[in-house]
């Protein structure tokens, strides 16, 4: 028992997901919020995921991909974001970026109101910049022209701050909200719980002898970090009597609790199962195609639903900032449904003919 193995070249570490940790397991901040969409494999489905695929069904947004993605990401993460158009590049600002207000009194109402907004932002060398952006074209004291930035707004906001939730709820509202990000975290726990269980499906019960010594006991528990099923220990009886593996009787609790929640999450986020586990969900009776079809159907609905909130905005920004015009985006996925309708019925016209041809030539 005095010889130690290197932990370095022996599996005594069981990974546990960071997002875990209690530094992600927040609903109030936007660096975490960020973390957890970016690496937790339902929340970047519903969001980063979702966008990509609604971003590349546009085909005249191949050019620009990279900086739609960032406001249609930014928007439905955070609730608003700041489309500003440079010179010589364009530039997504999101709520991490924000410093301050530009605000001016209503010489009528007398009330304060956003003309814009002071960020600070910074590049991967750590050169920072701090500018300032306004919602309409402005002169600055130094007779520099300024475009005028978009601003892009999820939900809007009533005053009024949520619970556990940003500072910036009581302005704007995201799609992932409270409900979505729980749930997500909820299911992450599970998630690891039930690896973590898979991983280490026993734990071991030490009878110690008794003869044991207290630094022999300290031993022990250093030498057990490295058996398991395939490696064991020696030692005399008067040290270790007996070893109990106990079973982790966790894991098909853990099973069923997230095959439950996922379903929720889905019904939750208003999309099919189908789209996070990939694959279609195979309905029961002797046809299964309906399944399949209400699937495609309930996603198109939900990419429709999205792009909508973009829609005006988008096209003004493509026609005055890129000269690119786009298709109506308010009837774009419609379109596309009665296309692939059209589609379907022509090759079932197809089909048909040649089975008719096929009969009538035996």
């Amino acid at each position: 028992m005095t010889n130690t193995l290197e932990s370095d070249r022996f599996p005594t570490i069981t990974f546990i997901d960071p997002l875990t940790m209690p530094e992600y397991i927040k609903t109030n901040s936007f660096y975490s919020i960020r973390q957890q969409v970016y690496g937790d494999w339902l929340l970047s489905s519903f969001i980063t995921k979702l966008d990509m695929e609604i971003v590349d069904d546009v085909e005249e947004w191949k050019s620009k991909k990279e900086t739609i993605l960032e406001i249609f990401d930014a928007t439905r993460m955070y609730g608003w974001c700041i489309f500003q158009p440079y010179a010589e590049f364009d530039r997504v600002f999101s709520p991490i970026d924000w410093e301050s207000w530009i605000t001016e009194t209503n010489p009528i109402t007398k009330k304060l109101e956003k003309i814009g907004l002071n960020v600070k932002w910074q590049d991967e060398l750590g050169n920072t910049w701090n500018d300032a952006l306004y919602f309409e074209v402005h002169e600055n004291p130094n007779t520099l022209i300024t475009s005028k930035c978009y601003l892009f707004i999820w939900k809007k906001g009533n005053g009024l701050r949520m619970t556990s939730c940003h500072k910036d709820t009581e302005f704007a509202l995201p799609d992932l909200d409270l409900s979505v990000l729980s749930l997500a975290i909820q299911i992450r726990q599970i998630q690891s719980a039930l690896t973590h269980g898979a991983t280490n499906p026993f734990f071991y019960h030490l009878v110690y002898g008794n003869g044991i010594t207290p630094a022999q006991r300290t031993a022990l528990i250093g030498q057990m970090s490295y058996t398991g099923s395939s490696i064991g220990i020696g030692a005399k009886e008067s040290v270790l009597k007996e070893i109990i593996a106990v079973e982790n009787g966790s894991i098909e609790k853990c099973q069923m609790a997230i095959d439950e929640l996922i379903s929720f999450y889905a019904a939750t986020t208003r999309l099919p199962l189908s789209f996070y586990f990939g694959e279609k969900q195979v309905g029961s009776g002797l046809d299964s195609g309906g399944a399949e079809d209400a699937d495609d159907e309930r996603l198109l609905k939900k990419k429709e639903y999205i792009l909508q909130h973009f829609a005006e905005q988008l096209t003004d920004i493509a026609q005055e900032e890129w000269g690119i015009t786009l298709p109506d985006l308010y009837t774009f996925y419609e379109v596309k449904r009665a296309e692939a309708e059209e589609k379907e019925q022509a090759k079932q016209e197809s089909e048909y003919k040649l089975m008719n041809s096929t009969e009538a030539q035996s």
